[in-house]
């Protein structure tokens, strides 16, 4: 199955769940499923602008996917830059934390991981989070967990009813993956998996290794948990990349304990290349513009490099001739701070913890050139998380007592009730956006302003 999601001022609505079991049937022998992506895309967007009877689509994300790679490139070749085609930023980020817990030292240390959260506290206290496949950044909140409850882990691994637990010989079904195996896929037995957990809580080697890892992808961490929502945060992501790439780049990472260390040459290389394949994957215009129209950053930014010429390249393909001229007028307005730009209101610490579509909201209206683009790019959502969520609606739907549903008119119920319940909330005289400023997930301090990254963003 295949969600296809328009994102508005009013929300977030489903326009189509598809099938992809049969796309062959709709494709020539040459064609890819890519191409099915592709074609569905376009279909959905020339109806969109139909409707509207103008150009109203400005960004498609895709799911970071391989099938959605060709479907990314088809329409960058067909819009050339008109419209602004990018992969999911929470699923890329999330995949940039799992190309770091391969690297083998971080591998053992996650594989260890997964079966000590197996365990609680011999007395009965809080579990430990586990291993889920499907939740973003997994590894990091097992890391946490496990990190949290420490001193429970130590008691419960020289308590009598661990001991019992090891006496045991008999091995446990090696199909449930609490007992994930490290020696060719086997399942070990109590004993074993006691054994190793009892020597691995009691290691301080291995809580080394567990705060190396927290503090490799802490920034990874941070900017995925800024982009998994529905709220734009296209003015944000372009900063948070930034003091990522210096982070791994100086090689200098601190631990919770304030130990400072260096990963080796083979590991800094590998997860440096890993970056860079990811930030290319996920990264569009809109993030240069956006981030150039941050008022947040406007202290940092040189206003120059390739997110200057990204912020031009899309300011030439969205806007006229006459518009153009009148907005570089206007932004240098905003760029040095004169005219209505001169007052200290707009950049008081209070408004500027707004996000950046808020503040433009509120500011620049008597620029209209240049607050209707500064609105249209900073508006601009940069993860697929509603997509996601489509399939808790899906579930409700096509459940065991509807079991009878077909494929054809599922989807459609599906449709009419997420859209339904979006236009009640919306109808709703108290209803309130839950919008949480950028600000709160730990701000990024003067000295991170290192914009490095504008190098390889193209």
């Amino acid at each position: 199955m295949w969600n296809c999601l328009l994102h508005t001022s009013m929300g977030v609505f489903l326009i189509e769940i598809c099938d992809t079991s049969h796309w062959r049937l709709d494709m020539s022998d040459e064609e890819t499923k890519g191409d099915w992506i592709a074609q569905k895309l376009v279909h959905h967007i020339d109806k969109i602008n139909g409707m509207a009877g103008a150009a109203v689509i400005d960004q498609v994300i895709t799911d970071s996917a391989g099938d959605c790679k060709k479907a990314r490139r088809l329409l960058k070749e067909k819009y050339c830059g008109r419209i602004c085609v990018s992969a999911c930023a929470a699923h890329t980020l999330d995949l940039l934390l799992e190309d770091i817990g391969k690297h083998k030292r971080f591998a053992k240390v996650i594989a260890k991981l997964r079966v000590i959260a197996e365990y609680k506290d011999a007395n009965g206290g809080k579990e430990l989070d586990k291993h889920c496949a499907t939740r973003f950044c997994t590894e990091v909140y097992m890391a946490e967990s496990a990190k949290a409850n420490f001193e429970a882990l130590k008691k419960t691994v020289v308590s009598k009813p661990m001991d019992a637990f090891m006496k045991c010989k008999k091995k446990p079904n090696a199909k449930e993956p609490s007992y994930f195996s490290f020696t060719k896929g086997e399942g070990l037995s109590h004993h074993q998996l006691g054994k190793l957990t009892k020597e691995c809580v009691l290691c301080p080697a291995f809580w080394k290794d567990v705060d190396d890892f927290l503090a490799v992808t802490a920034e990874v961490f941070k900017a995925l948990r800024l982009t998994d929502c529905e709220n734009p945060t296209s003015a944000e992501i372009f900063m948070r990349m930034a003091a990522m790439k210096s982070s791994l780049e100086n090689n200098t990472f601190v631990a919770a304990d304030g130990r400072e260390f260096e990963l080796n040459d083979a590991e800094h290389e590998t997860i440096l290349k890993a970056f860079e394949s990811r930030w290319e994957m996920l990264h569009s215009p809109i993030h240069s513009a956006a981030f150039t129209l941050n008022p947040r950053y406007t202290h940092v930014h040189s206003f120059s490099g390739d997110a200057q010429l990204e912020h031009d390249e899309l300011l030439l393909s969205w806007l006229s001739e006459a518009d153009v001229h009148l907005y570089k007028d206007q932004f240098r307005n905003f760029k040095e701070k004169t005219g209505i730009f001169a007052n200290p209101i707009l950049w008081s610490k209070t408004a500027l913890e707004k996000d950046a579509d808020a503040w433009w909201g509120d500011w620049g209206a008597g620029k209209k050139v240049l607050h209707d683009f500064a609105v249209r790019v900073t508006s601009q959502p940069i993860s697929i998380g509603a997509a996601e969520r489509c399939w808790k609606a899906y579930a409700h739907i096509h459940c065991p007592k509807r079991n009878r549903l077909g494929p054809e008119r599922a989807p459609k119920l599906v449709r009419v009730h997420y859209n339904l319940r979006l236009r009640r909330k919306r109808s709703n005289p108290e209803y309130e956006d839950v919008h949480l400023p950028a600000m709160a997930l730990d701000p990024i301090e003067e000295a991170a302003g290192d914009l490095s990254v504008e190098d390889d963003s193209d």
